[in-house]
């Protein structure tokens, strides 16, 4: 985070104090603004939103076959860079465990980064290449089907603000193993999926195992995720603005 820095969280933290408002995209976010120095009552959350249209359930069989990814065992589905910091290679080193009790499970990473190389490496140092696929960068617009296609999504992050794939994916229906870190645990309940720390592999592991076993109710999963709509983020958003454009004490129920 740059508030890390030295020199930088001094600039952080004077915006901060000046600031009529603060937007944060969680409430871990917004508790840290405060910290540096932003006045509590300034500081408001604003999840980040889900395209309705584009992100909703659908037959998964029929997503499977669209996308060529017709098997009989679990999929899994990383979206994301490719990069160690979201935890990619951490999945990569957890699906041999959830293999050797699925044998027809498959592991597919949806992005491009610095990773690719040491996932296709490691995956077939671990005896699974056969097992795990790498379609690259995909448009935004052609996420849903693999959201749908999957019965997992999964994002072992080291760090994270609220990341939108999964919210995309509890749109879609599909639940989720993602790692308890910033914003995560603030949108994806017990009855969503299942979050773990950051870097246990064994503890992922587990996690994967048993979120492939367990049966997840899809059309709760989607009420949830319905809490998260850009229209009513841009209509808050304009409040904010609006009052602070006026001289307005903000006030929207959202404050952290």
């Amino acid at each position: 985070m740059q508030a890390e820095h030295a020199l930088r969280r001094i600039q952080i933290s004077a915006a901060l104090r000046g600031a009529s408002a603060v937007v944060a995209v969680s409430g871990a976010l917004a508790a840290k603004a405060i910290t540096l120095g932003a006045h509590p009552s300034a500081v408001h959350v604003l999840y980040n939103g889900v395209d309705g249209e584009r992100f909703a359930p659908g037959p998964r069989d029929e997503a499977k076959r669209k996308l060529g990814l017709a098997t009989p065992g679990p999929l899994l589905l990383y979206v994301g860079n490719l990069k160690a910091s979201k935890g990619c290679l951490d999945l990569l080193e957890a699906f041999p465990a959830l293999l050797a009790r699925r044998p027809w499970a498959r592991l597919v990473f949806v992005g491009a980064g610095p990773a690719r190389a040491e996932l296709l490496e490691r995956a077939a140092a671990l005896g699974c290449a056969e097992h795990v696929t790498l379609v690259g960068a995909v448009a935004h617009d052609a996420l849903g089907d693999w959201f749908r296609a999957a019965d997992l999504a999964c994002l072992p992050s080291h760090n994270e603000g609220v990341p939108n794939v999964l919210l995309e994916a509890m749109a879609c229906g599909t639940p989720v193993v993602a790692t308890r870190v910033g914003g995560i645990p603030e949108v994806v309940p017990e009855y969503a999926g299942i979050l773990v720390p950051p870097h246990e592999r064994d503890t992922l592991a587990h996690a994967l195992i048993e979120a492939s076993q367990r049966s997840w109710d899809g059309p709760r999963i989607v009420a949830h995720a319905a809490g998260f709509r850009w229209d009513d983020n841009v209509d808050q958003l304009a409040r904010i603005l609006q009052d602070v454009a006026v001289g307005s004490p903000v006030s929207l129920g959202a404050s952290a």
